[in-house]
């Protein structure tokens, strides 16, 4: 028997240790390739190349090891999707005639800088992410409230109304949208409103009319061109009402089905001639473009702007604007002249705004920025999948905001993340 008790004991032992030893080698591989790419001052396309492959290899497998938790493989399920949209764009297959009148600007030392950030940002997700949680099972009504209030439902509906009739300017048919601070953080309100449900059947038909409303505004932003929002809606309304009954293969056939979507909305704002698209067309575009998204090689791009523009400014100028940064999170960013980075770099490179997470506190402070800002980003997405079953049912749906809210502010910016906590709270 005490042999039998010290056997399954050094079994643990030993898959603890090569799961340990796996990561080391990983790590003192990618470490090694980093230092050849620093010693080419960062120019060597090849080296440059192989760093883009590393960042696609922890994406998957990170994604994948959350196979079995729905939300939390959700999360970098998108988060993958994103960076292969920049890899595959901008490195292992260079898209020529994506948004040329950009990339003309890049070198290839800033590409080079620019996706080994990106490594370092994936690497300390990799090292940080917990064993706990990796397989969940979510019950039914899992996110919802054990008792319901029906005065807050309600209320987060008039507001969520009076959201979709006046913070999103519609301009004229055939103009894109665009979305209010207000509108962005009306998540928040379909959140609450389906939390305060309660578990219960007693307000099935406030949880219906909560996801038509859902409905009708992704109908209203994607006729004026506008998608994350949409996306962000449509996983609030997965999270709460479809979690427990789906897998992650259903996920990924969903999400090649929402790929098609999003690339005819895009498709649509480029012309707004709906009468022009057709399944071929949206199918020939999206192989032109190796099935990438468009919005996260923007974002990218705006992303190198921040690495350049990094060079000619001095570090007094670099810490008011993260001083104003901070501010925002508090304020907004309409508040505070400067705290916006892509409005800052834009006097300098044209672009479309957006800025991937890490690339914020490079500029701000350089490879230790990206590196402490990658942690503590590691430490937050922990602590969302980490003793999930423990948690409180409003820890739960505060951890459920970040996760749909990804798109946001890891594609365009930090504040998303931090100001939305500070408010969800």
């Amino acid at each position: 028997m005490i042999n039998h008790k010290v056997a399954k004991k050094n079994n643990l032992y030993l898959i603890i240790d090569k799961d340990k030893i796996c990561k080391m080698l990983i790590i003192t591989l990618i470490s090694i390739i980093v230092l050849l790419n620093i010693s080419q001052d960062f120019s060597n396309k090849a080296l440059t190349n192989i760093i883009a492959l590393f960042v696609m290899y922890i994406s998957v497998y990170i994604t994948m090891t959350y196979r079995k938790n729905i939300m939390a493989f959700c999360m970098f399920f998108m988060m993958t999707y994103f960076n292969y949209s920049i890899i595959f764009s901008r490195y292992i297959h260079v898209l020529e005639h994506l948004y040329q009148e950009f990339y003309p600007n890049i070198d290839n030392k800033t590409y080079g800088v620019g996706i080994t950030i990106l490594l370092v940002f994936m690497v300390s997700l990799y090292l940080v992410e917990p064993k706990l949680q990796r397989k969940l099972n979510y019950e039914e009504g899992y996110y919802f409230k054990d008792y319901s209030n029906i005065w807050v439902v309600l209320s987060c509906i008039l507001i969520l109304i009076y959201i979709y009739i006046f913070a999103f300017d519609k301009g004229s048919f055939g103009q894109r949208g665009a979305t209010s601070p207000l509108y962005e953080y009306s998540g928040i309100f379909f959140i609450i409103a389906y939390y305060y449900c309660g578990k219960g059947k007693r307000l099935n038909i406030l949880k219906i009319g909560i996801s038509l409303l859902i409905l009708i505004f992704c109908i209203q932003g994607f006729i004026y061109g506008e998608r994350i929002a949409g996306l962000q809606f449509m996983l609030i309304m997965f999270a709460f009402l479809f979690s427990s009954r789906i897998n992650y293969k259903m996920i990924i056939f969903v999400f090649a089905g929402g790929i098609l979507f999003m690339s005819a909305i895009g498709i649509y704002r480029a012309t707004y001639e709906a009468g022009v698209m057709s399944l071929k067309l949206v199918i020939d575009k999206l192989s032109q473009n190796m099935f990438t998204f468009g919005g996260a090689d923007l974002a990218y791009y705006c992303s190198l702007t921040f690495i350049m523009v990094a060079e000619f400014t001095s570090g007094l100028d670099k810490f008011i604007l993260f001083i104003k940064f901070i501010l925002s999170i508090f304020f907004g960013t309409s508040k505070i002249s400067g705290a916006d980075l892509p409005t800052y770099t834009r006097q300098y490179y044209m672009h479309w705004y957006g800025g991937i997470y890490p690339y914020y506190f490079y500029f701000y402070f350089g490879w230790i920025g990206v590196i402490i800002s990658s942690l503590f980003c590691g430490k937050i997405i922990k602590t969302i999948i980490s003793n999930t079953i423990q948690s409180k049912s409003f820890i739960r749906i505060l951890k459920l905001y970040i996760i749909v809210t990804l798109p946001r502010w890891y594609m365009y910016s930090p504040q998303i993340l931090f100001r939305g906590i500070i408010l969800f709270v």
